[in-house]
């Protein structure tokens, strides 16, 4: 039991360092990446698995264009 809670917690932490991530770097890859873990840490909060894949998929977006922005 507390080992599926460690893993809970370590989906969430790596979503949420992902989403931050997707913001610098890699966009596509680390917002996909939270969106997994925001998937996966449904099974153990599924209003904060959601709110983690709706960030994930916003920090690509943002990320991409923070990237386009900065290329110009």
């Amino acid at each position: 039991m507390e080992s599926s809670q460690e893993s809970g917690k370590l989906y969430m932490v790596i979503g949420w360092v992902s989403m931050v991530i997707s913001l610098l770097f890699i966009p596509v890859l680390f917002g996909a990446i939270a969106v997994i873990m925001g998937y996966l840490y449904r099974s153990y909060d599924e209003k904060h698995g959601t709110i983690l894949m709706i960030a994930g998929v916003a920090g690509a977006i943002l990320g991409f264009l923070i990237g386009a922005s900065v290329g110009y």
